[in-house]
């Protein structure tokens, strides 16, 4: 079964910010779209496990703190970031 990806408003804003301040805007965007698809594909097994259920997923150079019902297959994304590699 295919999980449904929701961004929070926070996230949306803060990974649009991203992107609008970015050198490299087509990183930013093959991130964001990698990260929606390993969600969907199998949200609850992706990423490490974090306290009160939430999980972090680091798709270089972006990283998301989300949250997976597995009764209703949602994945709720609330946080995005920016991290340096190297």
């Amino acid at each position: 079964m295919k999980y449904h990806v929701r961004w929070s408003r926070t996230a949306e804003d803060e990974l649009t910010r991203l992107w609008l301040n970015a050198s490299d805007r087509a990183v930013v965007t093959a991130a964001a779209q990698e990260i929606d698809d390993r969600l969907a594909a199998n949200a609850k097994n992706e990423g490490e496990s974090r306290t009160a259920g939430l999980r972090i997923l680091m798709c270089a150079p972006l990283a998301v703190v989300y949250q997976v019902s597995p009764r209703t297959y949602d994945v709720d994304v609330a946080r995005v970031w920016r991290f340096r590699t190297g």
